[in-house]
């Protein structure tokens, strides 16, 4: 899962340059250690918060084949409990966030266990201003969605992938903070025709993200915002 060194590097950015990776996280720590508090990966303004039901070092990490990403470390599993498992992490200073431009968030995501699991990877704002989030859901199709008001979210636009349990999948969303949509890509080694794009949302902020699972298991590993799709396809 890349090249994680588990050292915190703050680094607080108000505006991308062009090319380069703002924050990776690769869940390089030690198998079975919980998620909560841990601060490895690059590019982060804090420690990761999972003060619920646990997401756990496990290993091996994930790997795809398209794009080719080769765990080399461990990744992360959300608890298989019935009640939620949240994780947030600060990506830049709440009073300097993204707000403008084009972003992209990679990572590698797969539903696990349970008939009913789902969960999400999301861009957080303030007051449950949240532009957008990539979603998934057992016997569903990956999808992507924006916010239409404050903790209010549009339809789901759907993928035609099917979310299929024990598959792993690495999922792009270029966010166009400036006019508030998304483009979801699943499995493109480069960007092509968008699987999935949202209707034009509310918000184009944020400075956290979220990771959220309910009613099953699910893992994560390799999340990397960046300028370029490049950057987060690692």
């Amino acid at each position: 899962s890349g090249t994680g060194t588990g050292v915190l590097t703050l680094t607080v950015v108000s505006a991308p340059s062009s090319g380069s990776v703002l924050a990776e996280e690769t869940f390089d720590y030690e198998e079975g250690t919980n998620l909560n508090g841990l601060s490895g990966g690059t590019g982060w303004a804090s420690a990761w918060s999972n003060t619920d039901n646990p997401w756990t070092a496990v290993s091996p990490g994930l790997s795809v084949t398209s794009p080719e990403i080769v765990s080399s470390d461990n990744g992360m599993k959300s608890a298989t409990a019935s009640a939620t498992r949240t994780a947030t992490r600060a990506a830049v200073s709440t009073s300097a966030p993204y707000n403008s431009g084009v972003i992209y968030l990679g990572v590698l995501l797969r539903d696990d266990s349970g008939s009913s699991e789902y969960g999400y990877v999301q861009i957080t704002g303030d007051y449950n201003r949240n532009p957008f989030r990539i979603n998934w859901a057992h016997n569903s199709f990956w999808s992507v969605a924006s916010q239409s008001a404050a903790n209010t979210w549009n339809a789901s636009a759907y993928s035609t992938v099917p979310v299929v349990q024990g598959e792993t999948v690495c999922a792009v969303m270029k966010m166009d903070l400036t006019n508030k949509i998304a483009y979801l890509y699943i499995n493109q080694a480069t960007e092509g025709t968008p699987d999935a794009v949202t209707p034009v949302g509310a918000f184009g902020s944020f400075h956290t993200l979220t990771i959220r699972t309910a009613n099953g298991g699910a893992s994560i590993d390799d999340l990397r915002l960046g300028t370029t799709y490049a950057d987060v396809v690692q």
